[in-house]
């Protein structure tokens, strides 16, 4: 019996038309004045593949779903999820400046 898929939900800080400026990824400052940690020993980051199914919904309506997603940890802040642009609904997307 396949195990229910982990359910993400967007924040409505984050649908489409919210504006973000975003400075060079060589900067050690991004554009809202955080320092942009390097990682290492002191600040560890981890990539692996995620376990199950991930969902992720905005407004109560599915945007993506995959058996494919990777999971990114880093020291100090919540996991983070990477699903592959084929497992994700792209015509309700809005391109924006803002960019990981």
């Amino acid at each position: 019996m396949e195990s229910a898929p982990l359910e993400l939900q967007v924040p409505q800080a984050f649908y489409p038309g919210i504006k973000d400026k975003v400075g060079s990824a060589m900067d050690s400052k991004s554009s809202k004045g955080k320092e942009i940690k390097i990682p290492g020993q002191k600040h560890p980051i981890t990539i692996s593949a995620a376990e199950g199914k991930v969902r992720v919904t905005a407004a109560g309506r599915i945007v993506a779903e995959s058996a494919h997603a990777f999971r990114l940890e880093e020291k100090g802040y919540p996991a983070i999820y990477y699903l592959p642009r084929s497992d994700q609904v792209m015509s309700l997307f809005v391109r924006t400046t803002h960019y990981t």
